[in-house]
This record gives structure tokens, sequence and C-alpha cells, in this order.
């Protein structure tokens, strides 16, 4: 590269003359090809073993995920993203997991599916195909229910012991308390209050005296 620099600035030939052209060509070729099929530069092995890292990876939300497709494709962008990305979707669906239920990215209120493509680092294009294929839930759905079972997460680390019931639901994200009781109701069978009350009572049995 570098008489190829020197030969370009000065103007003159070097003593390699046109056969350095051959082998930077050859180097340029076997790198990009390096770069392209990392078994080549990690080995068969390790190459297998991230495979099926990917294959286990355990998700918290299981039950509302499809991995695999039941829905035939018709439309010709959807058909080219199933081509790019199928084989990525368990880890997109771990990055959801981990931005939505760890990072509690989905608590802003006003948080759509774009912002949080964004948040993700993906096209929203690619979350767009996740959902409508790959999960038994639209968005909205999915982000109620996340922000449900935060709640309920909040209930049992004892929020409510010192903050109230619209507190909690613009907490996780909710525009008001109508809307997070009646939500709650729907996806617990149960409202905020009772589940506190019934987790207060399961504490005092266990530290009654025996």
């Amino acid at each position: 590269m570098i008489t190829l620099v020197l030969d370009l600035y000065l103007g003159i030939s070097s003593f390699a003359g046109s056969y350095i052209y051959i082998g930077l060509i050859i180097c340029w070729v076997l790198y990009l090809k390096i770069l392209s099929t990392p078994e080549i530069l990690y080995g068969y092995n390790f190459f297998i073993e991230k495979v099926q890292e990917q294959r286990n990876i355990e998700f918290v939300l299981d039950e509302i995920w499809i991995f695999q497709k039941k829905r035939t494709i018709t439309n010709n962008q959807d058909l080219e993203l199933d081509k790019k990305i199928s084989d990525k979707i368990s880890l997109y669906i771990s990055a959801i997991e981990i931005a939505s239920l760890k990072n509690h990215q989905l608590r802003e209120e006003l948080v759509t599916l774009g912002t949080f493509a964004n948040q993700l680092k993906l096209p929203k294009s690619h979350l767009v195909y996740l959902f409508k294929y790959h999960s038994k839930l639209s968005f909205i759905e999915f982000k109620k229910v996340v922000r449900v079972l935060d709640a309920v997460t909040l209930i049992e680390t004892n929020y409510l012991n010192v903050n109230t019931l619209d507190s909690l639901a613009k907490k996780v994200g909710f525009s008001s308390y109508n809307t997070f009781f009646t939500s709650f109701k729907e996806i617990t069978g149960n409202t905020p209050r009772a589940i506190s009350e019934e987790l207060r009572n399961k504490i005092e049995i266990k530290t009654q005296p025996a």
C-alpha cells in the first residue's frame, strides 16, 4: 500500500511494477473473504457454538413469540426482509425483552414503534415485520402487557407503601389511572390494590411467630 501511494504521489514506477497491483488485489480478496466468513477466522467450532448459543436464549415472554412463521408471506417487501433477517429473529426478540423488561424503555408514555426501533438501533421495518409474523400481540398490546408486568414487579417491591396508584400508573407509562386500572385487571384478572393486599397478607403470615 505504501509503495503504491508513493508511486502515485511521486509519479514513478516501483521495481515491482504491475505485479504489486496483482498482489494487492489478491490480498484484498482474501481480506474480504475472511470478513464475510467468520468461521475461517475463528474456526468452525466457535461458529457452531455461537449458533447454538443463539438457539438457547431464554425468553421471559416466551408464550407471545412465534419463532416459526405460521402466516404465508405474500408482500414482496416482507419476503425480502424475511430473507435478510430470518436468522436473527431470536436475537431481535432478546433485544426487545432486555430493552423493555430490564431497561424499562417502554415506560416513556409516548414511545412508538419508531422510537423504540431507534432505541434498539434497528430499522423500523424490521420491528414491523417481527410483530407482524413473530408475535401474537401487536406492538400496542405488547407495550400494555409489559407495562402491567412492570407495575406488578413494582408492587411486589413495595412501591405502593410510599406511593399512590396514580403514581404507579404514570411510572410504568400509562397516560391515566383509568387506562392503567382497566389494562391491569384485563391482564392479571385482579386489581393493583388487591394484589398489594394479598402480598402484604403473605408477608404478615410469614412474619408471625410459630
